[in-house]
Order: structure tokens, then C-alpha cells, then sequence
């Protein structure tokens, strides 16, 4: 579906994703005249995050991350492949001398980069939008090393409110630890998670996690491979979430048992205004659960399920619920 992905006001900042070969800007500080560095080293006492044991009780689990000290944390930072301007973003945040929208997208952020920003957003209370994303791969690329310990921060984060790291060789060990985060931060309303790799249990672990968070408004997860699986997840934690609207499933390999699941998922869900399913394998089958759903949903806007295996019969079926349903006014087929 080559559609703009839409323009969303929460009160803090206009969201701009990029989606379908467009890039779509989140307004942010902007790193200028940055020199990319060659080659990344890992540093091996920062391989594995630093965790603790502790009996103490409050707010953090048995296994806490500890924010690392200012030389731990220099020390890391400058192994990383980036370049100086992107290094100075990073540690302002540290420091927390930063701006409220940051803007790193292309800035060839590694692994140790990643690991950076997740370390500063941990007591971080300024940034309100940031943009990690790419439009290439091989340009920043966090992985599932540097999203786990962003995934550590935003259970402590209270501030944070869009997150863009798509395009960032995320698998299924970073989603799942998405997921456990997504499960109790309460501020995030914005993530966008296209071209990475999540696999179906890891968009099982996300999905699943929004029958418990109330903050999260839109996902976008465009082509990650999430197959039956993830779908299902999704049906199954948004089935009584009323504060989720906007759902991208494009280009996931979603076929008839997923959409099946989603259906009986939109009949009882309460929230959702968007959902994208285009470039998956539904077939007339899977779109007549769908339209069941749909007829008893009462406040989706737009579903789109472009390029699948629907016939003919079923689009003209699918579109006729234009003008039946209470709230819809979009169907593309």
C-alpha cells in the first residue's frame, strides 16, 4: 500500500514515520556536518549488560540494569563506529544537556551506540521523541544487543513518548525484551519497528504485551516476517485494549489462521481505528473473518488488505460494508 503514513498530533509533537519507501521525519535536534567513523569495536566488559543481583524491593526486578558510571559510559561510547556529531547527541543525553526531539536516523550508529542511548535514557526526563531509524540497511544498526538495553530504560523512562528504530537488525531476542518492557512503561504512545527481522515469536512477545499497556497507541511493523504467529499475538493483547488505534501488519506473510484470529479479535476490540494488512497471503477465507469482525466493531476507520489473495466476490463483499458499518471509511482491497 504506498500510502503516507498518517500525520498524528498526542499533544507533544507531529509523528512523521516513513512507510512504503518514503521517509517520514520526526522534528528533532540535527546532527550536521558529521564525519562517519570506519570500523566498530565491541568492548568485552560491555558485551553482555550489566546486570546485578538484589534483594532490594521497589520498583526494579531481581535482574536490574545499572546505569553505567560516566567513564563506563565514555568508554563505550567511543568504540562505536559513528561519528563525533552523533557521539555528541548521545552524551548530551547521558548528561541530560540534551534537546526533547533527537533526531540520530543514518547516523551509522552500532551495537556500542545503541547500548549508549539506552544507558542515558535510563534517568533521562527531557527526551520526549526519538528518532533511531533508518531508510538502508547497513546504516544504523543497534541489533538485539543495543535494543535490549533500550527495552531496560523504558521500564524506568517516564518520559518518552516515540521511539523510532526501524531498520536496525532487531530479531526476536530484542522484540521479546520490547515486550517485557512494553508490559509496564506507561508513557511510550508511538513505536515504529519496519525492516527489522522479529520473526513470529518475537511480534508474538509485543503483541501480547498490549493486553497490559494502556499508553501505546501505534506500532508500525511493516514487513518483519511475524507470519500466523505474530498476528496472533496481536489479536490476543489487543482483544481488550481500548487505547490502541493504529496497526501496520504490511508485508508480514500473515495468511488465513492470523487473520482469522484478528477478526474474532475486531469483534470485540474497542480501540482500533487503522489496520494495515496489506502484501500478506489472506485469501477469501481469511477476509470473510475479518468482515465478521468488522460488523460488529464500532470504531475502525480503514482496513486495508491490498495485494493478498483475495477474488473478486470477496472484495466486492469486503467494500460493501462501506456505508454499512458505523464508523468505517476506508476499505482497500
Amino acid at each position: 500500500m504506498n500510502i503516507l503514513f498518517p500525520f498524528f498530533s498526542f499533544g507533544f509533537t507531529v509523528i512523521l514515520i516513513m512507510l512504503a519507501g518514503e521517509e517520514r521525519d520526526i522534528s528533532s535536534t540535527v546532527v550536521d556536518g558529521e564525519e562517519v567513523g570506519s570500523g566498530e569495536k565491541r568492548i568485552d566488559k560491555n558485551e553482555e549488560i550489566k546486570m546485578k543481583e538484589t534483594k532490594e524491593e521497589g520498583d526494579r526486578d531481581d535482574n536490574e540494569y545499572i546505569p553505567l558510571s560516566m567513564e563506563e559510559f565514555e568508554e563505550l561510547l567511543i568504540a562505536d563506529r559513528c561519528g563525533d556529531g552523533a557521539k555528541d547527541v548521545i552524551r548530551s543525553m547521558k548528561t541530560r544537556t540534551c534537546e526533547a526531539h533527537i533526531d540520530l536516523k543514518s547516523k551509522r550508529l552500532g551495537v556500542n551506540a545503541g547500548k549508549a542511548i539506552g544507558d542515558a535514557l535510563f534517568e533521562n526526563d527531557i527526551v520526549e521523541t526519538l528518532n533511531i531509524g533508518d531508510v538502508l540497511m547497513g546504516g544504523n544498526s543497534i541489533g538485539d544487543e543495543g535494543v535490549t538495553v533500550l527495552a531496560a530504560a523504558l521500564k524506568y523512562n517516564h518520559k518518552l513518548k516515540t521511539l523510532n528504530i526501524s531498520c536496525n537488525g532487531i530479531k526476536n531476542d530484542g522484540a521479546v525484551a520490547l515486550g517485557e518492557a512494553l508490559k509496564v512503561n506507561d508513557t511510550l504512545e508511538t513505536l515504529g519497528l519496519f525492516w527489522n527481522k522479529i520473526g513470529g515469536p518475537g511480534g508474538r512477545a509485543i503483541g501480547e504485551a498490549l493486553a497490559l499497556n494502556k499508553a501505546l497507541q501505534l506500532i508500525n511493523l511493516t514487513d518483519n516476517n511475524l507470519g500466523n504467529e505474530g498476528a496472533i499475538g496481536f489479536a490476543t493483547g489487543l482483544r481488550s485494549n481500548s487505547t490502541f488505534q493504529i496497526l501496520y501488519l504490511e508485508g508480514n506473510k500473515i495468511g488465513d489462521e492470523g487473520a482469522e484470529k484478528l477478526g474474532e479479535m475486531l469483534s470485540e476490540n474497542n480501540g482500533l481505528t487503522w489496520v494495515t494488512l496489506d502484501r500478506n497471503k489472506v485469501s477469501n477465507e481469511g477476509a470473510g473473518h475479518l468482515r465478521k469482525g468488522l460488523k460488529r466493531n464500532k470504531t475502525m476507520k480503514s482496513i486495508y488488505v491490498l495485494k493478498n489473495k483475495l477474488k473478486e466476490d470477496e472484495k466486492k463483499r469486503m467494500e460493501a460494508l462501506l456505508g454499512k458499518h458505523a464508523s468505517l471509511e476506508q476499505v482497500g482491497v
